[in-house]
C-alpha cells in the first residue's frame, strides 16, 4: 500500500514537471517569435528610409525626391510575375538562406506588404488601385494630356518611388529588395539590389538587374 502511495506521488510529480516544460517550452517560443517579428519590422523601416536617402552614380542615376510620393504596394515589373516568385531559389541562395521556415516566413510578408506612415512618416502614400487607374487613362490619352503626369506633377513634384518589402537572411544582415522611381509617366528607373549591414550601416552589396526608360 505504501509503495502504491509512493508511485501515485511520483506519477503526479512528472505530470507535473511536463506540464511545466511544456509551458515554458511555448512561452520561449512565443518570445523567440516576438522578437523575430520586432526584428523584421525595425530592419524593414531601416532599410527603406536608408534607400530613399540614396542616389545613383553618373552611368545609373537616380534619385528619391524628398517631395516625391510613395505607392502603398510594390508595382511589379511585371503584375503577373513578382521577382520572388519567379527567382526564389536564386534569392535563397543569395541571401545565403537554408532554413525554408525562415524563407517562407520572409516570402509571406514580402507578398502582403503594404507601406504605411509607421514606415515613412513623412511621405504621402498613393493606393496601388489609384495608379492603375491612372496608367489606365494615360494609354487612353494623348500624352500631353496624361492624367498620370498632371497628377505626378500637381501630388508629387513628379516622382513617385515604389519600394518592396525587403527579404531578409536570418541574421538580419543581407536584404533582397526591389524599387522604382517614375519620373512623371514616361521616364524611370528600377532596380532589384542586394544590401548587406556592415559597421552599423546598410550598403550597397549587389545589383541583381536594374533599368531605365
Amino acid at each position: 500500500m505504501y509503495l502504491n502511495e509512493h508511485m501515485r506521488k511520483i506519477g503526479l510529480y512528472i505530470s507535473l514537471l511536463m506540464i511545466l516544460l511544456n509551458f515554458n517550452c511555448k512561452t520561449t517560443q512565443k518570445v523567440t517569435t516576438d522578437t523575430v517579428s520586432d526584428l523584421d519590422t525595425r530592419k524593414t523601416r531601416e532599410l527603406i528610409n536608408f534607400l530613399l536617402k540614396q542616389e545613383g552614380t553618373q552611368y545609373r542615376p537616380w534619385r528619391f525626391l524628398p517631395e516625391g510620393c510613395i505607392t502603398e504596394e510594390f508595382i511589379y515589373y511585371d503584375e503577373n510575375a513578382p521577382a520572388l516568385d519567379f527567382n526564389q531559389g536564386f534569392i535563397a541562395r543569395l541571401l545565403e538562406i537554408k532554413d525554408s521556415i525562415h524563407f517562407n516566413s520572409q516570402k509571406k510578408l514580402y507578398l502582403n506588404f503594404k507601406m504605411t506612415k509607421d514606415i515613412v512618416p513623412n511621405k504621402k502614400i498613393i493606393p496601388e488601385k489609384k495608379i492603375k487607374e491612372l496608367e489606365r487613362e494615360y494609354f487612353l490619352s494623348l500624352p500631353k494630356d496624361s492624367p498620370l503626369d498632371n497628377f505626378l506633377k500637381i501630388n508629387c513634384e513628379n516622382t513617385i518611388a515604389s519600394i518592396s518589402k525587403p527579404i531578409f537572411n536570418k541574421t538580419f544582415d543581407l536584404a533582397f529588395v526591389e524599387f522604382r522611381i517614375n519620373y512623371g509617366a514616361s521616364s524611370g528607373f528600377s532596380a532589384k539590389k542586394v544590401y548587406a549591414f556592415k559597421d552599423g550601416i546598410w550598403v550597397d552589396w549587389n545589383t541583381i538587374g536594374s533599368v531605365n526608360w
